[in-house]
């Protein structure tokens, strides 16, 4: 079951194995100003028919998938209907330009006035995002601290 006017807006997205925006079947989405790092399976993923706007996110290649920047972004074709996504403004490895595979030139939809520009949108949403007050792990978490350790959920522990 597909969902019809999503905005997934000032997120951050960070230390996941694949719990990131997974766009199924999802119409006239609105993926705008996320910052999504560490991940182990893949940073966005849209797919089975799925059409929007990804604009002025921040993708960077995870230092855990250092050999796939193809992970940051994927437009998957052939899991049901072609996906038409609109991207401009996204920051992703220099190999794998998030703005170069949007299938779309133009917008889709209707989308929010007023985003970020994606260089800016780190220090911007490290002020804003987190259940407020932040506990230590939240706090760790946000300044990306790179001792904390990071155990994905789809695999054991050794």
């Amino acid at each position: 079951v597909g969902v019809d006017n999503l905005t997934l807006e000032r997120n951050l997205f960070t230390n996941t194995g694949q719990r990131n925006p997974q766009l199924h079947d999802a119409r006239n989405f609105n993926l705008i100003n996320n910052h999504i790092r560490n991940f182990t399976v893949y940073g966005v993923r849209a797919r089975a028919g799925s059409s929007g706007n990804a604009i002025g996110n921040l993708i960077p290649l995870s230092p855990l998938l250092p050999k796939r920047p193809d992970r940051t972004f994927l437009i998957d074709q052939k899991s049901g209907a072609p996906c038409q996504v609109y991207a401009f403004g996204n920051i992703g490895p220099q190999k794998h330009d998030p703005n170069r595979l949007g299938t779309s030139r133009r917008p889709i939809g209707k989308m929010p006035a007023g985003s970020l520009p994606a260089g800016r949108l780190a220090a911007s949403l490290a002020a804003s995002v987190g259940a407020r007050p932040l506990d230590s792990i939240d706090r760790a978490l946000i300044a990306d601290n790179p001792r904390l350790k990071f155990r994905p959920s789809n695999t054991a522990d050794k």
